[in-house]
């Protein structure tokens, strides 16, 4: 179990703790998040725990609407709004990334994608979800756009959410390793265009499959 320990602020580290206990499933989508249970989990007042509650609603995760606080629960809008947003910004980070990248990156990726496959195989969904997160992250830290950065930082924990929600509670024998390979083919022949619309492929395709196979 996780302990507050006197370093940060006590809200900023009960805010990191819940923030875990959401992207982990410690809770369900739609469930109701009780503020004193929190703070007689960690141990602190019922204060940070208040404002942990606020910075969590801000990133989107946590839910109020003249009632009890929910843990949000995307639904086919939300869903598609999210990869919406993810598809250009994202088709755009890899576009600069063709010029920016290097033999360190692309050994990285590479490396990754194997990782990846081996997770597939085994039908590890926590393994699957945090190798296709990080093959994101790495194109997105190779853009070398500081405002391009910011701004998928303010959805990305949400994207993360949403891609562990439906990872954990839905079926998830998609095989997406070639079209990351793909990704990473045309990254190596600084290929702008062949990167961008791979990327886009590859969000749309995920989004479809996710439509399609559990009827969200």
């Amino acid at each position: 179990m996780s302990q507050i320990v006197k370093q940060d602020p006590l809200h900023i580290q009960a805010y990191k703790i819940i923030r875990r206990y959401i992207l982990e499933g410690e809770f369900e989508p739609g469930e109701r998040i009780i503020e004193v249970k929190l703070a007689e989990q960690l141990g602190i007042s019922r204060a940070p725990i208040r404002e942990a509650f606020r910075m969590l609603i801000h990133d989107g995760l946590l839910i109020q609407d003249e009632g009890p606080i929910l843990l949000y629960k995307p639904s086919r809008d939300d869903i598609i709004d999210v990869f919406q947003c993810r598809e250009y910004l994202e088709a755009l980070a890899v576009r600069l990334a063709t010029e920016n990248i290097t033999a360190e990156m692309t050994d990285e990726l590479s490396v990754n994608i194997q990782l990846l496959r081996e997770a597939i195989r085994k039908r590890s969904k926590s393994e699957i979800s945090a190798h296709d997160q990080r093959f994101h992250e790495l194109i997105i830290e190779a853009s070398g756009n500081k405002q391009l950065i910011d701004l998928i930082s303010r959805i990305r924990v949400k994207i993360t959410y949403i891609r562990n929600t439906i990872f954990r509670n839905y079926e998830t024998n998609i095989d997406f390793a070639d079209e990351h390979a793909r990704i990473l083919e045309a990254l190596m022949k600084k290929n702008k265009e062949q990167a961008e619309q791979e990327m886009k492929m590859h969000i749309k395709n995920n989004l479809d499959y996710i439509i399609r196979t559990n009827k969200i």
